[in-house]
Parts: C-alpha cells; structure tokens; sequence
C-alpha cells in the first residue's frame, strides 16, 4: 500500500507536467547548441602522403547561441576555443580562440510559388577575436548573406540550398611589408621569397556554395556541399625600403571548398555528425597561383557531439 500511495503522486505529477509543456510557448532560445569537436588531419594518417611527416589533431567547443525575436527574425552568434594536441604549425598557444561572429536572420524573407523556393537572409559581422586577425590588424567584417532553398520529394527527402554572401573586411593598416630582410646579408632566394610576403589584407570577399541535404532514414541525414571564395586583395603600397616587386603579383585570391556530412541523433536534442572537408587556396606565399590537388594538407576527418535547445 506504501509503494501505491507513493507511486500515484509520481504519476499524476508526470500528466500535470506534459499538460504545463502543451501549453507552454517555445523558448525564445530555441536553436542554441554547444558542440564539442575533434578533428585530425587525414594525410597525416600516412607518414608517406608528404616529404615531411606533419600529423594533426585538434579538438574544440563550439558556442552557437541563438535567441528568437519572432518566428522569422532571429539574432545568433558562433564562437570557438580551440587547442592542437600535436605540435601546432602557426601557434604556439595551447589554447586559441576563433573570431566572434554576430548574426542577425530573417528566416522565409522571400517565397516563390512558381519555383516553390524560400530565401533566407542574414546580416552579419566578424569580429577579431582570433590571434591571425588581430595580427592582420582587423576591425570588423559586417556581411551579407542570401541562402535560397528549395525541397524535393526524393527518397525520404531531398532538399537543395544555394548561399551567397559577401563581405567587407575592414583593417587598420592594408598593405604592410617586411622592413628589410629579417636575416642580415642574405640573398639566397629563399630570402628573396621572404621578401615577396607582403601583408596584403583582403578587402572584399565572395562566397558562393550549394548544398545538398538527403534523408536517408528516418533519423539519419547526408550533406554534401561544394562552394567557391574570391578575396580581392588590396594592392602593394610602394616602399623604399623594398628595391623589387613581387615577380608575380596577384590581386585576386581564389579557394574552392566541399565536404561530406554523415549527421544522426542520439538522445532527445543530441546529435553526433561525422565530418570529411577539404579546401583548396590557390595563392601561394609568394603571390604566384598555384594547384592544389582535392586530398591536401587542409582535408581533415572531423566528429562532433552537439547539444541544442529544443
């Protein structure tokens, strides 16, 4: 009789609960997700995919808190901590930080019966938060981005996305130079390389991707993307202290980017994705353009644990 009496309370708590739920408004958070990431380089799995062996591995958190204005106006942000188990190429920070990014969406801006698309847009900004940023002397960069999406009744679901977006990268300083050749009396021309690296920051950016999206059970989804960078680079700033001009000089910079996504849920508002990407920058230290194959030093194998508000 004890366990009855104790056990009835329990259960009529359960139905008050649910109803409260029913009748509770969504959280104006909804949407709000922390990830955890690890990521390793995958040619770096073979000691001889390069002349000089160079492994990574890196593991981060990821913030992406998001708060609902209305049912189509919403403000988020995106920012990361990161820190490289193996031994890092460009930082010696055991932890480092990503830049900041402001966001601000008005989901189904525009609807098209005829071509039964919606189009979302986002007005951004960047933030330098991050150590190459603030190095490369970064104020902000606001954006502008347009994603128009459309859904086909494929399998048990297909849906296509094309994101545009541009921005503006705003810097204190454009175009610095070395002040001399770091190493005195040296004109090897591995110096005479160094000194064809000139700080050129970039002062406008275009961002083109499409998306494919497909359900292949009930829970599990596949995204595959592919897209493409244009950075025009501010011109070089004539010195006296440089005798010569790059022998190749470029004021455009172009990079290809694409991945694959295996993405499947957990428990109720987890998920865990798994992740293959690889990007391929064509301008190389020295101003020259150059080819990069699609299995390079930045293709990397990633595995995320992400949590988010229902």
């Amino acid at each position: 009789m004890v366990c009855i009496l104790i056990a009835l309370p329990q259960v009529a708590a359960a139905q008050s609960v649910a109803e409260v739920k029913e009748e509770t408004p969504t959280s104006a958070w909804q949407g709000s997700a922390i990830a955890y990431r690890q990521s390793m380089g995958v040619q770096g799995l073979w000691k001889s995919a390069t002349p000089t062996w160079n492994p990574s591995f890196v593991h981060s958190l990821i913030f992406e808190p998001q708060w609902n204005i209305t049912e189509n106006t919403s403000v988020s942000s995106e920012f990361s901590m990161a820190s490289e188990l193996t031994q890092s190429d460009w930082t010696t920070d055991r932890f480092y930080l990503s830049d900041m990014t402001l966001r601000g969406t008005f989901s189904n801006a525009l609807t098209s019966s005829l071509l039964q698309t919606t189009t979302h847009i986002n007005l951004g900004v960047r933030l330098p938060t991050s150590k190459p940023s603030r190095a490369s002397s970064l104020i902000m960069a606001p954006s502008l981005g347009i994603i128009t999406e459309r859904g086909f009744a494929v399998a048990k679901g297909l849906k296509l996305s094309l994101d545009l977006s541009v921005s503006r990268p705003m810097h204190s300083y454009t175009t610095g130079s070395l002040q001399g050749s770091p190493i005195d009396g040296c004109s090897s021309p591995g110096c005479r390389e160094l000194m064809q690296m000139p700080t050129r920051n970039t002062r406008l950016i275009f961002e083109e991707s499409i998306q494919a999206q497909l359900q292949l059970f009930e829970h599990t989804v596949m995204t595959a993307y592919v897209g493409a960078g244009q950075g025009l680079l501010h011109t070089l700033s004539p010195s006296s202290l440089v005798s010569f001009e790059p022998d190749h000089p470029v004021e455009f910079h172009f990079e290809m980017a694409s991945g694959v996504l295996l993405s499947h849920p957990l428990y109720s508002g987890m998920s865990i994705t798994y992740g293959l990407s690889s990007r391929q920058p064509t301008l190389a230290a020295n101003g020259e353009s150059r080819d990069i194959p699609l299995l390079n030093r930045y293709t990397r194998f990633s595995v995320d644990l992400r949590a988010e508000l229902p």
